[in-house]
């Protein structure tokens, strides 16, 4: 929902079926997802937001037996929840706050092994230098950046 042109071109030929423009009212962005799937809600969703209220908005959603994968949400604020959503739709609820290093290196790999099946640089929205970084946090907090690329190799 609500991605940039570039990263909806990439989706579509990663095989995303439906791209939703980002839509403000969450009884509407719920409407028309449930509609998309025909009252079923998504099988799989990845909220990486950030936002509190999302946590809860993808339990609504999410169908039963579905997997869910919260990421961003690192805020120690917290928000009411309804664990008998997640205990009722059947629910596999992953956090994941942040990769080791065993996961960075293996994510290299397949980057390396698979630059040529994938277009990998599609996916990066932008690339800044490094004395560039405070554009870039304020371009990533008012959602104008997706993936942007920190570059060093010419200093």
């Amino acid at each position: 929902m609500g991605a940039s042109y570039k990263s909806a071109q990439s989706g579509s030929e990663q095989g995303l079926s439906k791209l939703i423009d980002e839509i403000k009212d969450s009884a509407l962005r719920k409407e028309q997802i449930l509609g998309l799937t025909n009252g079923r809600g998504p099988e799989i969703v990845v909220e990486d937001s950030g936002v509190l209220a999302a946590f809860n908005e993808g339990l609504e959603m999410i169908q039963k037996g579905g997997k869910y994968l919260v990421m961003e949400q690192t805020s120690a604020a917290t928000i009411p929840v309804a664990p008998g959503i997640i205990v009722g739709k059947h629910l596999s609820v992953i956090g994941s706050a942040s990769a080791d290093i065993t996961h960075v290196y293996r994510a290299l790999l397949f980057i390396k092994n698979k630059r040529t099946k994938y277009p990998f640089a599609d996916l990066v929205s932008n690339k800044y230098q490094l004395e560039q970084i405070n554009e870039v946090l304020a371009n990533i907090e008012a959602g104008a950046e997706i993936k942007p690329v920190i570059d060093n190799r010419n200093r």
